[in-house]
């Protein structure tokens, strides 16, 4: 059952809805899913008009102010308000997560299909490629390269594809091996496709669907990631709000002003678990045991 079909086809759809719906988790993480990506929309279409504050307007007046009807984040060590520096920050997070997943899913199909169906020398150089980067830990890797580029959002991003391709490339390799033992892919075989064609047509097709699973499991990661290196300073840079930098700039005021660096890091700790708990949804509608 491929990812397209369960999307847009009426017949799918409704069992794919029926299937969510069994377990209250993957509603809950659908939910929370829905409301982070319409919250980063909002603020892209809409820009500061969303936020009920400018956030990046300092008011030393009203620094540091407990969460209330007014401000109902609070207001961090400038006066600014946090919830409107919440919203304003989301689509960064979210435009990481997609490059990063969507970059290092291309990349490890490419290199995964080419492996796997090949075989021989192209799996053993490639393989052996994937797995230099995978001897080092991610956090580590990232840390390395991010810190090698400089601060800013692309260099966090090129840092992040780099430590991330390897794993859907083992992935796609091993997909990649199974399907090519089909009876379908000889038949292409005796009909004179060429390798490139069976690779693209038959097996590229029928592999993408569970990476494309793994990759919405791995959007919560990257966004924990990126906001690990947004906390270190190789992120977002002032005065652009970035939930990361923000649990930074406020950790000074754990005790004091709890909420400023709380808050951004429990929306953090909340997307990631909505994407894991989406995920899951996702895998299980997939599954043609739970579709039966």
């Amino acid at each position: 059952m491929s990812l397209l079909s369960i999307l847009f086809e009426r017949k799918e759809l409704y069992i794919t809805l029926r299937i969510l719906r069994r377990n209250p988790l993957s509603v809950i993480g659908s939910i929370i899913v829905a409301i982070f990506v319409i919250m980063a929309l909002a603020a892209v279409l809409v820009g500061d008009k969303v936020t009920p504050y400018n956030p990046y307007e300092i008011d030393l007046s009203r620094r540091l102010q407990p969460p209330s009807w007014t401000h109902l984040f609070g207001t961090d060590q400038l006066g600014r308000d946090v919830f409107s520096r919440v919203i304003i920050g989301a689509p960064i997070d979210l435009a990481i997560a997609l490059i990063v997943v969507g970059a290092s899913v291309v990349m490890g199909v490419a290199v995964g299909s080419i492996a796997g169906y090949y075989g021989g020398r192209f799996d053993e150089v490639l393989m052996r490629i994937t797995d230099v980067f995978l001897a080092f830990p991610i956090v580590m890797l990232a840390l390395a390269v991010s810190m090698a580029l400089g601060p800013g959002i692309f260099h966090v991003i090129e840092a992040l594809i780099v430590v991330w391709w390897p794993v859907y490339a083992r992935t796609a390799r091993a997909e990649a091996m199974a399907v090519k033992e089909n009876q379908y892919i000889e038949a292409a075989r005796a009909s004179g496709s060429s390798n490139f064609t069976i690779v693209r047509n038959h097996i590229v097709p029928n592999i993408i669907s569970p990476l494309l699973v793994y990759g919405t499991l791995d959007l919560g990661f990257v966004i924990l990631y990126a906001s690990v290196l947004s906390y270190l300073g190789l992120g977002a840079q002032p005065p652009q709000p970035e939930w990361g930098k923000m649990v930074f700039d406020g950790q000074i005021f754990l005790r004091s002003a709890w909420w400023v660096p709380i808050i951004p890091g429990l929306i953090i700790l909340i997307v990631v678990i909505g994407f894991s708990l989406f995920g899951d949804a996702l895998r299980d509608a997939l599954d043609p045991r739970m579709r039966k």
